[in-house]
């Protein structure tokens, strides 16, 4: 039985511009230490102000991650001469992967935070 790559072929179109993404979605959740440490150091309550900031950063990251996904565009001219933004879509291989990704590092967020307000 040979060996089907069809699945391998979605997921390496685009991949550059999917490993830039993931990129700056990792770099995103980066935020959450800064707030950890002062969340840890009293400098802000962790309710009602860290609540909220921790709902709005995640809410940032979640909403811009699937808007992403879903309607990137890319400036035709590096396509051809027209000057009119064109939508890409990407297979549901990445749309699923980049999507999943966000809801993780949300969840990363929130357990940083969690485990700094417990001690």
């Amino acid at each position: 039985m040979p060996l089907n790559l069809d699945f391998a072929t979605m997921f390496s179109q685009d991949a550059v511009t999917l490993a830039i993404s993931d990129f700056f979605l990792v770099l995103s959740t980066g935020i959450c230490v800064p707030f950890a440490k002062a969340l840890s150091r009293g400098w802000m309550s962790y309710y009602w102000t860290g609540l909220v900031l921790q709902h709005v950063l995640q809410t940032t990251i979640l909403f811009t991650t699937i808007t992403w996904t879903f309607n990137r565009s890319v400036t035709s001219s590096l396509i051809n001469a027209d000057l009119s933004p064109r939508i890409r879509k990407w297979p549901w291989v990445q749309s699923g992967f980049l999507t999943l990704h966000s809801l993780v590092s949300c969840y990363e967020v929130m357990i940083t935070t969690l485990l700094t307000n417990l001690r």
